[in-house]
């Protein structure tokens, strides 16, 4: 192979590499203030914005020894959903979820994401986050059991949400076959 293939054949997979990937950031909620929050209102729910995301929390920010992070608390009647922490970018534009933290669930914990372009993907596993649909949300909720008798109540806290711009895999993968196909083309001509 010539070394003009070789240095082609690393820059185009630096390219991929570089489409593939998205400068992570960590929303921790340490900077947003009380008045920051609106609500919450007449069914227990409160919005904020920080680091180009909007929040809808079944209740509002908790706070323990400086540590803020969204805290969503339910106590209902039977069958009501439970604990709900929601969010999507302020823009709409779709993103990666690639780690949270889940400091607190009770009953059963499920992080939902809303797929851009229609379906939906769910896991009870953090550790699922980061990886296929993951990486191309619409929006994000995490939430804890439903009613099933009360007088019950429901705590979730969640800190530390890593997200990403999406990740464009198909075009990934279309820069990388065009980059193949022009090889062909030189190798052809080299040949010829």
């Amino acid at each position: 192979m010539s070394r003009l293939v070789v240095i082609t054949l690393a820059t185009v997979l630096g390219l991929v590499s570089a489409v593939g990937q998205a400068s992570p950031v960590t929303i921790d909620f340490e900077s947003l203030a009380a008045g920051d929050v609106t609500g919450p209102d007449v069914d227990g729910f409160s919005t904020f914005s920080t680091d180009g995301f909007d929040f809808l929390v079944k209740g509002g920010l908790g706070d323990v020894g400086g540590n803020q992070y969204a805290s969503s608390i339910h106590s209902g009647n039977f069958f009501e959903p439970g604990t709900l922490v929601s969010f999507s970018r302020t823009d709409n534009s779709a993103f990666a979820l690639l780690d949270l933290d889940i400091l607190q669930c009770q009953g059963a914990c499920t992080i939902w994401g809303g797929i851009n372009g229609g379906s939906s993907i769910s896991t009870t596993n953090v550790n699922d986050l980061g990886t296929g649909d993951w990486l191309n949300l619409s929006s994000a909720e995490v939430y804890g059991g439903t009613q099933i008798s009360p007088p019950i109540t429901y705590a979730l806290d969640v800190d530390n949400i890593v997200v990403a711009s999406a990740v464009p895999v198909p075009a990934a993968v279309w820069l990388f076959g065009s980059a193949l196909a022009g090889l062909g083309r030189m190798r052809r001509k080299q040949v010829a």
